[in-house]
C-alpha cells in the first residue's frame, strides 16, 4: 500500500484529497503547514508528496528547496498543487525538482494518474544499500571488508581470492550479517528476470570451483546484467586463481573485467598470535568483548602445533566456552580435543580400500556437523555435485535427515 503525504493549509482540500486517496487504497498522512510537513516527512516516510504552493508559514517552493538540499535523490516525488500559481511558478517548481504540478480545482483522474506514475518511478529508483559490516572483525580482515564495500558500491560485484582456506568459511559466513542472502550453486536452475526482481537488495554468493560450470557461469552472467537495476550485490569466492581462466570466457566480458581485479584475502599473519585471532573472531561471533587470560591463549597456541584448523573451526570448537568470564585452559584443551579428528595414523593399519572409506566417512561426518550450512553448500565444500554427494553419503551409511529438514 503506497503512502502519500498531503501538505496544504486548507482543511477542506486536505479532507477531500484524503478521502479520495484512501478510497483508492493509499495510506495518507496530512499536514497543515510547512513545519508539520517537515515532521510528517520524517515520521511517515511517504512515497509521494502533494505540496501546496501558498501556505502562511512557509511557501511550498521554499519547502521543496529545503527538502532537496537535505535529501537529494532520496526525496520522494513532490507534486505541487495551487489555485493561484502562474506558469512561471510551475516552471520554478520543476526547476527545483518537483515531479509535477496540479492546478485547483484538481481533476480526480489526473491526480490518480500522476500519483501512480510518480510512485512507480520512485519505487524503481535504486535505493541506498546497507554496507557490509562485521562486528569486531579480526584485524587482518578489516581492509578486506573496506575494499569489498568500495568494490560493490562501484561495480555491484566482487571476487574474493583465498590463497589459503584459513579465513574463508569464517569470512563468508559473517559477510551476510544483517543482509538478505542467497547462494548460487551449480544446481541453481536458469534465472529469470522475475527471480532477480525478487532478490532486490540481496547479497548473492557463489563459489567458483576449480572446474568451471556452464550453468553457474550463465546464471552469474545473467544476474550481473540486472545487478545495478535491482540493487543486487554479487560476491564470488575462488581458491585456485588458475581456475579463473576457465570461468572468464563463460561469465561474460563485463563481469570478467570486474573480476580480473580480485580482492585478495590475506594469508594468516604469523606475527599475530593465533590466540588473539581466535579471541577477536569469537568477539565478532558474540558481539561483545571477551576477557581471556594469557594462559588460555597459550593453550590454543600449543594445541595449534598439531592442528591445521581454519579460523571457523577454532571458533566453532570454542564457542560454548566463550561466554565464561575466565576461560579455564584445561576446559579449552578438552573442547579442542573433542573436535580433533581421529588419529590418522590408525588408517595405515587398514588395507587401502578400507582406509580410503574410513577417511571419507570421517571427512563427511565433520562436514555434516556444520548444521548452519545448507546441503548444497556442503556438497560444494566437498567438491562434489549434489547428486554425487547424496550417493556418497548413502554408500558410507551416513544420514542427512537433519540437514534435509533444515533446508525444507
Amino acid at each position: 500500500m503506497a503512502k502519500v503525504l498531503i501538505v496544504d493549509d486548507e482543511v477542506g482540500i486536505r479532507d477531500w484529497l484524503s478521502e479520495i486517496l484512501e478510497d483508492e487504497g493509499y495510506r495518507v498522512a496530512t499536514a497543515a503547514n510547512g513545519s508539520e510537513g517537515q515532521q510528517k516527512l520524517a515520521e511517515f516516510a511517504p512515497e509521494a508528496i502533494l505540496l501546496d504552493i501558498w501556505m502562511p508559514d512557509c511557501d511550498g517552493i521554499t519547502l521543496l528547496k529545503q527538502w532537496q538540499s537535505e535529501m537529494g535523490s532520496a526525496l520522494p516525488p513532490v507534486i505541487m498543487i495551487s489555485g493561484h500559481a502562474t506558469i512561471e511558478t510551475a516552471v520554478e517548481a520543476t526547476h527545483h525538482g518537483a515531479y509535477g504540478f496540479l492546478e485547483k480545482p484538481i481533476s480526480m483522474q489526473k491526480l490518480l494518474d500522476v500519483l501512480k506514475k510518480a510512485i512507480d518511478r520512485y519505487r524503481a529508483q535504486p535505493k541506498a544499500e546497507t554496507p557490509l559490516t562485521v562486528t569486531r572483525v579480526p584485524r587482518p580482515l578489516a581492509p578486506v571488508i573496506d575494499a569489498l564495500n568500495a568494490k560493490l558500491q562501484h561495480d555491484h560485484a566482487a571476487l574474493l581470492y583465498f590463497p589459503e582456506p584459513f579465513y574463508e568459511q569464517w569470512l563468508l559466513r559473517h559477510l551476510g550479517e544483517g543482509q538478505h542472502t542467497v547462494w548460487l550453486t551449480t544446481e541453481t536452475p536458469p534465472l529469470s528476470v522475475d527471480q532477480v526482481k525478487q532478490w532486490r537488495s540481496h547479497l548473492v554468493f557463489a563459489n567458483l570451483g576449480e572446474r568451471a560450470n556452464r550453468m553457474l557461469a550463465k546464471n552469474l552472467s545473467f544476474l550481473y546484467q540486472y545487478a545495478a537495476v535491482h540493487q543486487v550485490r554479487l560476491i564470488a569466492a575462488i581458491r585456485a586463481w588458475d581456475a579463473f581462466a576457465q570461468w572468464r570466457p563463460l561469465v561474460g566480458e563485463k563481469l570478467a573485467r570486474v573480476w580480473e581485479d580480485p580482492i585478495v584475502v590475506p594469508k594468516r599473519d604469523e606475527s599475530i598470535a593465533l590466540g588473539t585471532l581466535v579471541q577477536e573472531a569469537l568477539e565478532a561471533e558474540l558481539g561483545q568483548p571477551l576477557a581471556w587470560p594469557e594462559e588460555a591463549k597459550r593453550t590454543i597456541e600449543r594445541i595449534a602445533l598439531d592442528a591445521e584448523w581454519t579460523l571457523d573451526a577454532w571458533t566453532q570448537a570454542l564457542l560454548p566456552l566463550a561466554t565464561e568470564d575466565r576461560l579455564d585452559p584445561a576446559a579449552i584443551e578438552r573442547a579442542l580435543q573433542r573436535n580433533q579428528p581421529e588419529n590418522v595414523s590408525t588408517l595405515f593399519a587398514l588395507p587401502l580400500k578400507e582406509a580410503r572409506e574410513a577417511f571419507e566417512r570421517l571427512y563427511l561426518e565433520r562436514l555434516l556437523a556444520r548444521t548452519d550450512l545448507p546441503v548444497q553448500r556442503l556438497a560444494d565444500l566437498a567438491g562434489l555435485e549434489r547428486t554425487h554427494f547424496y550417493r556418497k553419503l548413502r554408500q558410507l551409511g551416513l544420514s542427512l535427515r537433519r540437514k534435509e529438514e533444515d533446508d525444507a
